[in-house]
């Protein structure tokens, strides 16, 4: 089983004093030279245009629930991952390498590299990143639906719109019409990717199921998060697109957050 870290000798990182560059490597870290140059060839074969590589960059280590600031720079790769030979191999077979950028929740720690992770992407070819937001928010006593971080989202994708770059977003706020309409803002993977417990948003215990049935509807995934079934998703990925609601989930409309921007609610803003 393949890691996003690169070694197992350091359980706690310190970016600008750990030395990478003399530990001894894990052997299953996935984001290396080799295996990278493979999964290429693999797009180039199948029709594929852009491919997704995580665990690039230095300090995945201890990167989860250790509620770090100064967890990621989004600029310094691991030894064995060579950024401009292998987006110059990728280019070579018509494949756009997809930037990844996983801010642990650190939205202060994000914010500060920004400028500098958006100009090393353009330098490579990169035009699209996958933004991730897993863990409890910093700065504390904000939340994943805060508006301050709901404005920390608007701020990456506008000056992501000023460096030609597409955002994808990973555990941040549930899509809105901004997702329809920004330049810059291609989709939000986090419909119901949040924790199933937030005091500010959905919460699975008030779904009905699309049988009108009181109960949670999902699963449990690793982190004990809920993750409803997909006949649920797509009934309120509907609303999103105009679609009338089935009576017995129009009723939920109260639980959901507010629609930013809009002063209303999901439910009062497309279900009538």
């Amino acid at each position: 089983k393949s890691t996003w870290a690169y070694t197992n000798d350091f359980p706690s990182v310190k970016l600008g004093q750990t030395d990478y560059e003399h530990a001894k490597p894990n052997g299953t870290h996935g984001a290396n030279n080799a295996n990278v140059r493979r999964y290429i060839d693999f797009a180039a074969a199948n029709g594929f245009d852009g491919l997704l590589i995580e665990g690039w960059n230095i300090g995945w280590e201890d990167w989860y629930g250790k509620q770090k600031e100064f967890v990621f720079d989004f600029l310094t790769p691991y030894p064995d991952f060579d950024l401009p030979a292998l987006n110059k191999y990728a280019h070579e077979k018509g494949i756009r390498l997809i930037m990844h950028h996983e801010s642990s929740a650190s939205t202060v720690n994000y914010e500060r590299w920004m400028e500098k992770a958006y100009t090393l992407m353009n330098q490579y070819g990169y035009n699209a990143v996958k933004s991730g937001y897993v863990g409890t928010i910093i700065p504390f006593a904000e939340g994943h639906y805060s508006q301050p971080i709901n404005n920390h989202y608007h701020y990456a994708i506008t000056e992501a719109a000023k460096h030609h770059i597409m955002v994808n977003a990973h555990e941040a706020v549930r899509p809105t019409g901004l997702c329809r309409a920004h330049q810059a803002w291609a989709h939000h993977h986090t419909t119901f990717h949040a924790p199933a417990r937030r005091p500010d948003g959905l919460h699975a215990r008030h779904l009905r199921d699309r049988y009108g049935q009181n109960r949670a509807v999902g699963r449990k995934d690793e982190d004990h998060h809920l993750q409803p079934t997909r006949p649920l998703c797509d009934l309120l990925l509907a609303a999103a697109n105009g679609r009338r609601l089935p009576r017995t989930l129009r009723t939920i409309y109260g639980c959901l957050p507010v629609h930013q921007g809009r002063g209303c609610r999901l439910g009062q803003d497309f279900v009538s």
